[in-house]
């Protein structure tokens, strides 16, 4: 029946269209078939019956994650229902992430979501919303435009929400946060960074290796020697990173040297990349 009516579609709708209405009486269950009158429906302008049809088949198969796909395909180019066309692609993306509608569900994902994350900004932010308020949210998309706000507008306030930034579960959210506070903190910044490099948390002691070498430069340089003594690879890692980014010849220095006592090799292979290029003979 699906081969027979999948045929037909392009070349013969009316013929398909019969099949389909006899298919789906016999096997109302079938995902295929509901999948395909759906497409039926698309093509006759009925979008109530497709997006009607489009849902069942998806009901009717939550492991097909091309039909999951292809719904939430429909969602976004016929409907322009982005919320809804994100759900049907994570569905899709959970169940292969190589899913492809002519576009990957991997790249489909990200795009509506950073689209809804504007519009959700943008909407809190006519209703006044603080934008504090908006760090709290759970898509860290809407807390990425949060701080790109934060950072146009400073107030010293922001500092504390910025730090508790530090913390977030997104790498993306505390990287943008640690370059909003170095760019904003002084020597005043001190004492709070002198906690911040014995935190308990090694993702907020490992940014503040980045914040130390940009502050104290020279003098920063045996704190972040003690740190790639440390059995964390991600403290070795913003360790060697803060020395090359921040610490000027002297703090390069330092991290290639450590190329040699350094135990992961990750983290040789990068300290092998950053050495410069032996001049050729």
């Amino acid at each position: 029946w699906i081969t027979r009516i999948e045929e037909s579609i392009d070349k013969n709708p009316a013929l398909a269209k019969s099949l389909l209405a006899h298919a789906r009486a016999k096997f109302p269950k079938s995902s295929g078939l509901a999948f395909d009158q759906a497409r039926v429906f698309q093509r006759e302008g009925k979008l109530d019956e497709a997006e009607k049809t489009f849902v069942e088949a998806a009901q009717l198969s939550p492991a097909s994650a091309d039909v999951q796909a292809w719904t939430g395909r429909f969602f976004l180019k016929v409907r322009v229902n982005k919320p809804k066309a994100l759900d049907y692609y994570l569905n899709a993306y959970f169940l292969n992430p190589d899913t492809y509608d002519g576009e990957y569900a991997e790249s489909r994902i990200r795009n509506l979501n950073w689209d809804l994350a504007q519009a959700e900004v943008a909407k809190r932010n006519q209703l006044g919303v603080p934008v504090e308020e908006l760090l709290n949210d759970a898509n860290p998309v809407v807390v990425d435009q949060a701080l790109q706000q934060i950072s146009k507008n400073w107030k010293a306030s922001y500092l504390n929400v910025a730090l508790n930034c530090l913390g977030h579960d997104d790498e993306e959210v505390r990287w943008i946060a640690t370059q909003l506070i170095k760019s904003h903190v002084d020597r005043s910044f001190d004492p709070t960074l002198k906690a911040l490099l014995s935190d308990e948390d090694l993702r907020k002691r490992g940014l503040a290796a980045y914040l130390a070498v940009h502050l104290w430069k020279r003098d920063s340089f045996e704190i972040m020697k003690k740190m790639l003594t440390e059995d964390s690879e991600l403290l070795r890692f913003d360790a060697i990173s803060a020395l090359i980014l921040e610490g000027e010849e002297e703090g390069r220095r330092i991290a290639l040297e450590h190329a040699a006592n350094e135990r992961h090799p990750l983290l040789r292979q990068l300290l092998e990349k950053a050495k410069p290029e032996k001049p050729q003979p």
